[in-house]
């Protein structure tokens, strides 16, 4: 039989215990509805309503809704207007918590510029960077194309690492060759490559291609 002064202390530890679980279950609880709703927002095509709520989840960590955010703003369904400054936030938000696809969509808007964010070459190349470091195809593809586009800008790009990056993207382009992105890769990259490989001597073409196998090596054990 439980004495009543164990008794007593296991009360006042569920009730501690209470006070601390009981408001981060809360907050899931509302953070999961205020997602939701945003969702159904969403569909219903009122983005005004549903940004508001995605943005409260989104500061407290949902990662799928800074991607969603970003998206809207830079689609322009947030007060009528492409707000890519607040697309990069959110991107890079998300890009900070892991996320592949916000890395490669903050190297696209550099690469090209939008809006009030200029173009960038050298933050494109950073994220684009990122990105392919984590397996995007089509990461890796714009990466090779940067790299090999300032060959004929500026001395001192090396064409092996932009050759290599394209190797790189060709290979990981055959495992998702079902997603438009990848497609575009498979289509479009041997098109820039021949022009890539005039800046290159075979010796160099060889060093990039022992730097792809040392790439895929581990994912090929």
């Amino acid at each position: 039989m439980i004495s009543r002064r164990y008794s007593s202390m296991f009360s006042k530890k569920i009730i501690v215990l209470s006070s601390h679980v009981m408001p981060a279950i809360l907050m899931l609880v509302l953070l999961v509805s205020c997602a939701q709703r945003g969702d159904d927002f969403f569909d219903a095509e009122r983005f005004e309503a549903a940004a508001d709520l995605y943005i409260h989840a989104a500061e407290q960590g949902d990662v799928d809704k800074m991607l969603r955010l970003a998206g809207m703003y830079a689609a322009g369904k947030i007060a009528y207007h492409r707000d890519y400054e607040q697309a990069v936030y959110w991107y890079q938000k998300a890009a900070a918590a892991a996320a592949v696809e916000a890395m490669f969509e903050l190297g696209f808007i550099f690469e090209f510029g939008a809006g009030d964010v200029k173009q960038d070459y050298q933050r494109a190349v950073h994220w684009y960077q990122q990105a392919a470091d984590h397996g995007h195809s089509y990461g890796q593809y714009r990466l090779a194309t940067v790299l090999a586009r300032q060959l004929n800008d500026y001395a001192g790009a090396d064409a092996v690492v932009a050759y290599r990056w394209f190797l790189i993207g060709a290979d990981s382009a055959k495992n998702c060759s079902a997603e438009p992105m990848c497609q575009i890769v498979i289509d479009d990259l041997f098109n820039y490559q021949w022009q890539l490989q005039t800046h290159l001597s075979e010796q160099q073409q060889m060093l990039a291609r022992q730097q792809v196998s040392l790439w895929l090596a581990p994912e090929q054990k």
